[in-house]
């Protein structure tokens, strides 16, 4: 077993602590008190090990990771954004993208000056659309 604060990434190439982190079932292990820094390591999925994380991340409980995907897309960190919605949101169980399913709409109804300007409106509408139901 593993020591939770050795579940945390020390750097962006850092694929051993994702091995470590694989291993630990999300449903039987409180990984809440290190969620906030495993989220911190998706805000540039150029990272190599972003990627990789987000389908980690999607398989934890779903009452632990929807308020920080809420936060993320409240964020105003485009990037980060662009991560969740493209990368993290698309790997979540059907019943867990549902829930999110309005904050993206507020993405894709109401998007701030920058979100239009990096495209994270259509990057949430296009996942909107492939997930739910098409938007007129």
């Amino acid at each position: 077993m593993f020591l939770i604060e050795e579940l945390i990434p020390k750097d962006k190439f850092d694929v051993g602590t994702l091995a470590k982190l694989k291993a630990v079932d999300p449903t039987q292990t409180n990984l809440q008190p290190i969620l906030s820094e495993l989220f911190e390591w998706i805000q540039d999925i150029n990272w190599p090990i972003a990627k990789e994380l987000c389908i980690i991340l999607a398989s934890f409980k779903p009452e632990d990771i929807i308020p920080y995907i809420q936060m993320v897309l409240k964020s105003g960190d485009e990037g980060w954004q662009y991560s969740c919605i493209r990368y993290l949101i698309p790997k979540l169980p059907s019943e867990v993208r549902g829930i999110i399913a309005l904050d993206l709409r507020r993405v894709i109804d109401n998007p701030t000056y920058n979100e239009t300007w990096c495209e994270i409106d259509i990057a949430a509408r296009e996942i909107y659309e492939t997930y739910f139901e098409k938007l007129e």
